[in-house]
């Protein structure tokens, strides 16, 4: 069994919640099971830690959907389909899935290149090369 300490807390509610501490992982379960369920950490998880003067959470609990990354990838349901907001057109999956590549990548190009003022003049001259490619294609449309 793991090295682990419990403790019943009680709030003004009159309802026992169990917080079970995983010493080897430095993290905290709680019985209310909101971190599981929507994955924020529960006023008992941090009561718990601020009873133990921790001061910064446990990467245990940076879930992706609270990093400056998150929406960066393209999600995708259980059967591999391209979950997307609202689609206003009717492009092919694979289209859409293309998309969502070369959005990334642009993404991860525009972090590197942001980190100095050359980067960024670098990018947007590539970036007026890049469009040129394009003109025809957009004009014979």
């Amino acid at each position: 069994m793991e090295d682990r300490t419990i403790v019943k807390v009680v709030d003004n509610f009159n309802i026992p919640r169990e917080v079970i501490f995983f010493n080897a992982d430095q993290v905290h379960k709680c019985s209310c099971m909101l971190f599981e369920s929507i994955g924020i950490p529960c006023r008992y998880i941090i009561r718990m830690l601020r009873s133990a003067r921790i001061s910064e959470l446990s990467m245990h609990y940076i879930t992706k959907r609270w990093t400056k990354n998150c929406k960066r990838e393209a999600a995708f349901d259980s059967e591999g389909n391209l979950l997307i907001e609202k689609s206003i057109t009717s492009m092919e999956d694979s289209t859409r899935r293309k998309m969502a590549t070369a959005h990334k990548k642009f993404e991860d190009i525009f972090q590197m290149a942001k980190t100095f003022e050359e980067g960024v003049d670098i990018l947007i001259q590539n970036l007026e090369r890049l469009s040129l490619l394009f003109e025809p294609i957009s004009r014979t449309r």
